[in-house]
Order: structure tokens, then sequence, then C-alpha cells
């Protein structure tokens, strides 16, 4: 993944533990609790803790509803 390269297409994430959302970067417009579990591209699942507000630099598949406390995710492609 090149992050220097902009997103030239994106959607609202809304997390769901069943329903993919491929993105190559997200953006976090909220803190809210700080968490945030993801399935990678390439199937690996991860919880991140501490999640600041801005640029995540993540690809992924799956934005996860149980273990995602951030709020107002967008996904970049």
């Amino acid at each position: 993944m090149n992050e220097s390269k902009p997103g030239v297409s994106g959607a609202a994430v809304t997390p769901s533990d069943t329903a993919a959302n491929e993105f190559r970067w997200l953006w976090i417009g909220g803190a809210g609790d700080g968490t945030l579990k993801v399935t990678t591209k390439e199937g690996s699942v991860i919880s991140f803790a501490g999640v600041p507000v801005g640029v995540f630099p993540v690809s992924v598949r799956l934005v996860w509803d149980t273990g995602t406390g951030v709020t107002n995710i967008v996904g970049m492609n």
C-alpha cells in the first residue's frame, strides 16, 4: 500500500460483524473509546487500542461492530 497516494473513492463505514467493507485506509472522525477491530485484506483479525482521530492506514475487508468504539468512520480506496 502506498499511503502517499490519495483516495479516489470512499464511503461511510457502518461497523458490522458480517458485512464486508473493503478499504485501503480509514478516516476516524471520532475517537469514542479508542478501540478498532478489523479483518485485514489478508484475513488477520486485529484489535487496536488508543486509535486517534485522523487517518488510519490499514487495508481492511471488515470493520467489526463488536470491539469497535471509534466513530464517524470513512473508508477510502
